[in-house]
Protein backbone atom coordinates (compact mmCIF):
# COMPACT_ATOMS: atom_id res chain seq x y z
CA UNK A 1 0.00 0.00 0.00
CA UNK A 2 2.68 2.69 0.50
CA UNK A 3 4.63 2.08 -2.54
CA UNK A 4 1.72 3.41 -4.52
CA UNK A 5 1.62 6.57 -2.30
CA UNK A 6 -1.55 5.60 -0.46
CA UNK A 7 -3.56 8.46 1.36
CA UNK A 8 -6.65 8.09 3.52
CA UNK A 9 -8.39 10.81 5.31
CA UNK A 10 -10.87 10.85 7.68
CA UNK A 11 -13.45 14.12 7.22
CA UNK A 12 -15.26 14.84 10.57
CA UNK A 13 -17.18 17.69 10.87
CA UNK A 14 -15.36 19.43 7.83
CA UNK A 15 -12.15 18.98 9.64
CA UNK A 16 -9.70 16.41 8.02
CA UNK A 17 -7.67 14.26 9.89
CA UNK A 18 -5.11 12.22 8.31
CA UNK A 19 -4.72 8.52 8.77
CA UNK A 20 -1.42 6.15 8.82
CA UNK A 21 -0.96 2.50 7.18
CA UNK A 22 -0.50 -0.05 9.74
CA UNK A 23 0.94 -2.95 8.03
CA UNK A 24 0.86 -5.22 11.23
CA UNK A 25 -2.62 -4.61 11.41
CA UNK A 26 -3.45 -3.80 7.90
CA UNK A 27 -5.62 -0.82 8.67
CA UNK A 28 -5.70 2.39 8.45
CA UNK A 29 -4.94 4.84 12.23
CA UNK A 30 -5.59 8.00 13.52
CA UNK A 31 -3.09 8.30 16.73
CA UNK A 32 -4.72 11.73 17.63
CA UNK A 33 -8.20 11.00 16.82
CA UNK A 34 -10.81 13.43 15.57
CA UNK A 35 -11.87 16.35 17.82
CA UNK A 36 -15.28 17.42 17.48
CA UNK A 37 -16.37 20.57 19.02
CA UNK A 38 -18.70 20.58 21.83
CA UNK A 39 -22.34 21.94 21.17
CA UNK A 40 -22.60 21.37 17.01
CA UNK A 41 -24.98 18.33 17.06
CA UNK A 42 -24.81 15.63 14.57
CA UNK A 43 -21.73 15.47 12.35
CA UNK A 44 -21.34 13.05 9.55
CA UNK A 45 -17.68 11.17 9.04
CA UNK A 46 -16.40 10.24 5.80
CA UNK A 47 -13.49 8.80 4.51
CA UNK A 48 -11.17 10.48 1.60
CA UNK A 49 -8.79 7.93 -0.40
CA UNK A 50 -6.21 8.99 -2.72
CA UNK A 51 -3.63 7.01 -5.03
CA UNK A 52 -0.64 8.96 -6.20
CA UNK A 53 1.60 6.66 -7.95
CA UNK A 54 0.78 3.36 -10.81
CA UNK A 55 -2.72 3.15 -11.89
CA UNK A 56 -5.86 2.96 -10.70
CA UNK A 57 -9.04 1.91 -12.50
CA UNK A 58 -6.89 2.27 -15.89
CA UNK A 59 -6.50 5.98 -14.88
CA UNK A 60 -2.79 7.17 -14.35
CA UNK A 61 -2.16 8.41 -10.60
CA UNK A 62 -0.17 11.09 -10.21
CA UNK A 63 1.25 13.25 -7.02
CA UNK A 64 -0.12 16.31 -8.22
CA UNK A 65 -3.89 18.47 -7.88
CA UNK A 66 -5.08 17.46 -11.01
CA UNK A 67 -4.47 13.47 -9.95
CA UNK A 68 -7.20 11.93 -11.37
CA UNK A 69 -7.28 8.51 -8.96
CA UNK A 70 -8.83 10.20 -5.75
CA UNK A 71 -12.25 9.80 -4.03
CA UNK A 72 -14.65 9.52 -1.33
CA UNK A 73 -16.20 5.96 0.39
CA UNK A 74 -18.87 8.69 1.31
CA UNK A 75 -20.66 8.54 4.97
CA UNK A 76 -19.65 5.92 6.71
CA UNK A 77 -20.38 7.11 10.23
CA UNK A 78 -22.08 9.87 12.35
CA UNK A 79 -20.97 11.51 16.09
CA UNK A 80 -23.27 13.34 17.96
CA UNK A 81 -22.37 16.38 20.12
CA UNK A 82 -24.95 16.79 22.76
CA UNK A 83 -26.42 20.22 22.06
CA UNK A 84 -29.83 21.38 24.47
CA UNK A 85 -32.12 21.30 21.46
CA UNK A 86 -31.35 18.07 20.58
CA UNK A 87 -29.97 15.78 23.45
CA UNK A 88 -32.02 17.22 26.40
CA UNK A 89 -30.91 15.87 29.60
CA UNK A 90 -28.49 13.28 28.12
CA UNK A 91 -25.23 14.18 28.74
CA UNK A 92 -23.22 11.11 27.41
CA UNK A 93 -24.36 8.31 25.14
CA UNK A 94 -21.79 5.76 24.42
CA UNK A 95 -21.38 2.20 22.68
CA UNK A 96 -19.33 -0.39 24.55
CA UNK A 97 -18.10 -4.46 24.54
CA UNK A 98 -16.66 -6.75 27.35
CA UNK A 99 -13.75 -5.77 27.23
CA UNK A 100 -13.34 -1.81 25.26
CA UNK A 101 -14.82 1.46 25.69
CA UNK A 102 -16.15 3.59 23.08
CA UNK A 103 -16.17 0.56 20.62
CA UNK A 104 -16.93 2.34 17.17
CA UNK A 105 -16.73 0.08 14.25
CA UNK A 106 -16.65 -3.34 14.49
CA UNK A 107 -15.79 -6.23 11.48
CA UNK A 108 -18.37 -7.13 8.96
CA UNK A 109 -20.09 -10.16 9.95
CA UNK A 110 -19.08 -10.35 13.40
CA UNK A 111 -21.05 -11.23 16.57
CA UNK A 112 -20.32 -8.93 19.17
CA UNK A 113 -21.80 -8.43 23.20
CA UNK A 114 -22.65 -4.87 23.24
CA UNK A 115 -22.84 -2.41 26.63
CA UNK A 116 -24.88 0.93 25.66
CA UNK A 117 -24.44 3.92 28.90
CA UNK A 118 -26.53 6.90 28.86
CA UNK A 119 -25.97 9.47 31.07
CA UNK A 120 -28.47 11.73 31.92
CA UNK A 121 -28.45 15.21 33.46
CA UNK A 122 -29.95 16.11 37.02
CA UNK A 123 -33.82 16.03 37.18
CA UNK A 124 -35.84 19.44 37.30
CA UNK A 125 -35.43 20.40 41.35
CA UNK A 126 -35.13 23.08 43.83
CA UNK A 127 -32.35 24.84 45.18
CA UNK A 128 -29.90 22.93 48.28
CA UNK A 129 -27.95 25.65 48.78
CA UNK A 130 -26.21 28.62 47.41
CA UNK A 131 -23.52 27.37 45.72
CA UNK A 132 -25.92 25.11 43.29
CA UNK A 133 -25.51 25.33 39.76
CA UNK A 134 -27.10 27.62 37.72
CA UNK A 135 -30.17 26.60 35.87
CA UNK A 136 -30.26 28.25 32.19
CA UNK A 137 -33.65 29.43 30.53
CA UNK A 138 -33.84 29.78 26.77
CA UNK A 139 -35.91 32.36 25.13
CA UNK A 140 -34.08 31.25 21.62
CA UNK A 141 -34.52 28.49 19.14
CA UNK A 142 -34.18 27.04 15.87
CA UNK A 143 -37.83 27.03 14.06
CA UNK A 144 -40.65 29.84 14.56
CA UNK A 145 -41.62 28.13 18.14
CA UNK A 146 -38.50 29.69 20.05
CA UNK A 147 -39.02 28.69 23.72
CA UNK A 148 -42.01 31.57 24.60
CA UNK A 149 -45.24 31.00 25.85
CA UNK A 150 -48.24 33.58 25.39
CA UNK A 151 -49.77 33.61 28.82
CA UNK A 152 -52.26 36.61 28.62
CA UNK A 153 -54.21 37.03 25.68
CA UNK A 154 -55.17 40.54 27.34
CA UNK A 155 -51.45 41.56 27.08
CA UNK A 156 -50.56 42.59 23.56
CA UNK A 157 -46.74 41.10 23.87
CA UNK A 158 -43.99 39.43 25.56
CA UNK A 159 -42.35 42.34 27.19
CA UNK A 160 -45.55 43.12 28.81
CA UNK A 161 -46.36 39.43 29.97
CA UNK A 162 -42.80 39.74 31.75
CA UNK A 163 -42.66 43.41 33.09
CA UNK A 164 -46.25 42.92 34.47
CA UNK A 165 -47.01 38.98 34.61
CA UNK A 166 -49.97 37.30 33.69
CA UNK A 167 -53.82 38.18 34.76
CA UNK A 168 -54.89 34.74 33.51
CA UNK A 169 -55.96 31.63 35.98
CA UNK A 170 -53.54 28.15 35.11
CA UNK A 171 -53.58 24.91 37.23
CA UNK A 172 -51.80 21.54 36.50
CA UNK A 173 -53.16 19.44 33.66
CA UNK A 174 -53.43 16.44 35.03
CA UNK A 175 -54.21 14.36 31.87
CA UNK A 176 -56.91 16.37 29.67
CA UNK A 177 -56.13 17.01 26.22
CA UNK A 178 -55.43 20.73 25.35
CA UNK A 179 -57.57 22.58 22.75
CA UNK A 180 -56.79 22.11 19.15
CA UNK A 181 -56.43 25.85 18.84
CA UNK A 182 -55.35 28.94 20.74
CA UNK A 183 -58.47 30.34 20.39
CA UNK A 184 -60.36 27.70 21.97
CA UNK A 185 -58.57 27.62 24.77
CA UNK A 186 -58.75 31.69 25.38
CA UNK A 187 -62.63 30.91 24.90
CA UNK A 188 -62.83 28.82 27.76
CA UNK A 189 -63.02 29.02 31.23
CA UNK A 190 -60.23 29.63 33.51
CA UNK A 191 -58.25 28.35 35.29
CA UNK A 192 -56.74 26.48 31.92
CA UNK A 193 -54.83 23.56 32.51
CA UNK A 194 -53.01 24.28 28.91
CA UNK A 195 -51.30 27.08 27.42
CA UNK A 196 -50.47 28.96 24.01
CA UNK A 197 -46.81 28.76 22.28
CA UNK A 198 -45.79 32.00 20.98
CA UNK A 199 -44.39 31.97 17.77
CA UNK A 200 -41.41 34.44 16.40
CA UNK A 201 -38.12 35.03 17.64
CA UNK A 202 -38.55 37.43 21.23
CA UNK A 203 -35.01 37.81 22.66
CA UNK A 204 -35.25 41.21 22.15
CA UNK A 205 -38.73 41.22 24.15
CA UNK A 206 -37.25 39.10 26.99
CA UNK A 207 -34.36 41.73 27.50
CA UNK A 208 -36.70 45.07 27.64
CA UNK A 209 -39.96 42.90 29.31
CA UNK A 210 -37.03 42.16 32.38
CA UNK A 211 -35.69 45.42 32.29
CA UNK A 212 -39.45 46.62 33.19
CA UNK A 213 -39.91 44.41 35.67
CA UNK A 214 -36.06 43.83 37.72
CA UNK A 215 -35.08 47.65 37.08
CA UNK A 216 -38.41 49.93 36.86
CA UNK A 217 -37.15 50.41 33.21
CA UNK A 218 -34.02 51.95 34.28
CA UNK A 219 -30.94 51.43 32.39
CA UNK A 220 -29.06 51.30 35.37
CA UNK A 221 -28.77 48.32 38.22
CA UNK A 222 -31.88 49.13 40.53
CA UNK A 223 -32.76 45.55 42.00
CA UNK A 224 -29.22 44.08 42.35
CA UNK A 225 -28.71 39.95 42.92
CA UNK A 226 -29.07 38.93 46.30
CA UNK A 227 -28.45 35.45 45.27
CA UNK A 228 -25.80 35.01 47.90
CA UNK A 229 -28.61 35.51 51.06
CA UNK A 230 -30.77 32.14 49.73
CA UNK A 231 -32.27 30.94 51.39
CA UNK A 232 -33.48 33.79 52.69
CA UNK A 233 -34.58 35.81 49.96
CA UNK A 234 -37.19 38.64 50.33
CA UNK A 235 -40.67 37.37 49.20
CA UNK A 236 -40.58 41.08 47.72
CA UNK A 237 -37.61 40.51 45.58
CA UNK A 238 -38.32 41.34 41.99
CA UNK A 239 -36.31 38.38 41.08
CA UNK A 240 -38.54 35.96 42.54
CA UNK A 241 -40.95 34.99 39.38
CA UNK A 242 -43.29 32.70 38.97
CA UNK A 243 -43.30 29.63 35.87
CA UNK A 244 -45.80 27.51 34.21
CA UNK A 245 -43.89 24.26 33.27
CA UNK A 246 -44.43 22.78 29.90
CA UNK A 247 -43.35 19.07 28.87
CA UNK A 248 -40.03 18.30 27.11
CA UNK A 249 -39.22 18.84 23.65
CA UNK A 250 -42.37 21.32 23.66
CA UNK A 251 -41.09 23.89 20.94
CA UNK A 252 -39.82 21.84 18.58
CA UNK A 253 -42.24 22.13 15.97
CA UNK A 254 -43.90 25.52 14.03
CA UNK A 255 -47.09 27.66 14.29
CA UNK A 256 -49.11 28.58 16.49
CA UNK A 257 -51.00 25.46 19.15
CA UNK A 258 -51.54 24.66 23.21
CA UNK A 259 -49.49 22.67 24.98
CA UNK A 260 -50.43 21.29 28.66
CA UNK A 261 -48.84 22.70 32.01
CA UNK A 262 -47.26 20.34 34.20
CA UNK A 263 -46.28 22.12 36.85
CA UNK A 264 -45.56 25.69 38.78
CA UNK A 265 -42.31 26.28 39.42
CA UNK A 266 -40.41 29.67 41.13
CA UNK A 267 -37.48 30.84 39.99
CA UNK A 268 -34.98 33.11 41.63
CA UNK A 269 -33.11 34.90 38.35
CA UNK A 270 -29.59 35.58 39.26
CA UNK A 271 -28.46 37.10 35.28
CA UNK A 272 -29.89 37.73 32.23
CA UNK A 273 -29.04 38.68 28.63
CA UNK A 274 -28.44 42.36 28.52
CA UNK A 275 -28.73 43.05 32.25
CA UNK A 276 -26.72 46.14 34.02
CA UNK A 277 -25.79 44.99 36.90
CA UNK A 278 -22.19 43.80 37.83
CA UNK A 279 -23.01 40.94 39.93
CA UNK A 280 -25.26 39.08 37.74
CA UNK A 281 -24.09 35.80 36.38
CA UNK A 282 -23.19 35.99 32.90
CA UNK A 283 -25.79 34.69 30.66
CA UNK A 284 -25.71 33.88 26.69
CA UNK A 285 -27.49 35.39 24.25
CA UNK A 286 -31.67 35.31 24.68
CA UNK A 287 -30.48 33.59 27.96
CA UNK A 288 -31.86 33.78 31.86
CA UNK A 289 -29.83 31.97 34.52
CA UNK A 290 -30.73 31.38 37.98
CA UNK A 291 -32.24 28.79 40.19
CA UNK A 292 -35.44 27.13 40.87
CA UNK A 293 -36.53 27.67 44.69
CA UNK A 294 -39.43 26.36 47.11
CA UNK A 295 -41.43 29.27 47.65
CA UNK A 296 -44.41 29.63 49.93
CA UNK A 297 -46.88 32.34 48.99
CA UNK A 298 -48.14 34.52 52.26
CA UNK A 299 -51.54 35.08 53.77
CA UNK A 300 -52.32 37.99 51.44
CA UNK A 301 -52.84 35.94 48.79
CA UNK A 302 -56.55 35.32 49.08
CA UNK A 303 -57.37 34.18 45.64
CA UNK A 304 -55.61 30.42 45.98
CA UNK A 305 -57.42 27.88 47.05
CA UNK A 306 -57.09 24.05 47.57
CA UNK A 307 -57.16 21.03 49.89
CA UNK A 308 -53.60 19.40 49.43
CA UNK A 309 -50.96 20.04 52.47
CA UNK A 310 -48.13 21.85 51.45
CA UNK A 311 -45.43 19.20 50.78
CA UNK A 312 -41.85 21.12 51.68
CA UNK A 313 -39.62 18.56 49.79
CA UNK A 314 -41.77 18.94 46.52
CA UNK A 315 -41.05 21.32 43.62
CA UNK A 316 -44.44 23.17 43.02
CA UNK A 317 -44.61 26.49 45.24
CA UNK A 318 -47.42 26.14 48.23
CA UNK A 319 -50.12 28.75 48.95
CA UNK A 320 -50.53 29.44 52.77
CA UNK A 321 -54.06 29.40 54.20
CA UNK A 322 -55.80 29.90 57.40
CA UNK A 323 -57.33 26.97 58.62
CA UNK A 324 -59.00 25.86 61.78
Amino acid sequence: VTTRGALVTANAGGTDFALTYDSGTQTWVSTAGASIPAGVGPRDVTLKWEVRSGTAGGLTCSNGGSNPCKGSFGVLQRVMSAQVARSGPIQLAGLDTTTATNANSFPQGSTQSLIVRIGVGGSLGNAASVSDPIVTLRVTGGGSQNQTVDCDPNQSNIRDEIANGCTALYKKNLGTTCPASVSTLWASAQPWDCIAIQTGAATGQVRQGLQDRLQGGSTSCVNANKWSQFPNLAPSDPRLVPLLLTPFNTFQGSGSSTVPVTGLGTFYITGYDGSPCSGDDAAGGGNIVGHFVKYVNGFADDTTTGTDPCVFGAFDPCYAQMTE
